[in-house]
C-alpha cells in the first residue's frame, strides 16, 4: 500500500470500551474491549476544552512581553446508542441488575465510569483510523421522548484525561492509520 497522503477519514465502523489504562504499554488485549451497540447516527463528536491565553505586559512597555497559555476544561468525546444491552448499561450507569429477570434498578447517583474508548473509522481509500482514549470519565443519561415514532437513546459524555506515553510524557489519545484488514500502515519516509 502507498504511504498515507491526504487520507480522508470519517464515519464510525465501531466504538468500544474497556477498563481505563494509565500507561501506553498497558493497553488491554482485543478480547477486553466491549462494543457499544447500535450507535445513534451522527452522534459521535469531540468537543475541545477551553484554553485561555493571557498576555502579560511589563509596566514600562505598551505591547505584551509574554503570552501564557493555560488549559481550562478538558476535551469531551460524546456518543449515543440505542440498544439497551444490560451489560453495557451496567458499565455506564450505577444500577443493580438481575439477569434472571432483566430487571435494572437505577440508583440515585451519577456514575463516573473510568473507561478507555476505542473507535475505528470506516475505510476510505483503503485506510481506516483507529483512535484510543486510554483514560476517560464517562457520565451517561437517557435522552429523547417516549414518542410513537422515536427511540430512547443513551448519550454518554467522556471527559478525556491523560495517560503516560512510552516516552514518559502526558498524552490524551493514540491514533494509528491501518489498512482495511487492521494492519498498521508503514509511513516511514522513503530514501
Amino acid at each position: 500500500m502507498a504511504k498515507p497522503n491526504n487520507i480522508p477519514v470519517g464515519g464510525i465502523e465501531s466504538l468500544e470500551f474497556a477498563p481505563a489504562f494509565f500507561t501506553e504499554g498497558a493497553m488491554p488485549e482485543d478480547s477486553a474491549w466491549r462494543k457499544v451497540p447500535k450507535l445513534a447516527e451522527d452522534s459521535v463528536t469531540t468537543t475541545p476544552g477551553d484554553e485561555t491565553k493571557t498576555e502579560i505586559t511589563a509596566e514600562d512597555e505598551d505591547s505584551p512581553w509574554v503570552t501564557v497559555n493555560s488549559r481550562g476544561s478538558a476535551d469531551v468525546f460524546t456518543f449515543a446508542f440505542m440498544d439497551f444491552e444490560p451489560e453495557v448499561i451496567a458499565e455506564l450507569f450505577d444500577i443493580e441488575y438481575s439477569p434472571a429477570t432483566s430487571k435494572m434498578v437505577f440508583l440515585d447517583r451519577i456514575k463516573n465510569a473510568n473507561l478507555a474508548l476505542r473507535f475505528i473509522t470506516r475505510p476510505r481509500n483503503g485506510v481506516k483510523k483507529v483512535t484510543v482514549y486510554p483514560n476517560t470519565d464517562v457520565t451517561s443519561r437517557e435522552e429523547n421522548g417516549y414518542t410513537k415514532t422515536g427511540l430512547i437513546q443513551v448519550t454518554a459524555d467522556a471527559t478525556i484525561k491523560t495517560f503516560t506515553t512510552t516516552s514518559g510524557k502526558k498524552g490524551k489519545k493514540i491514533t494509528t492509520l491501518v489498512d482495511e484488514d487492521g494492519n498498521p500502515i508503514d509511513a516511514t519516509p522513503e530514501g
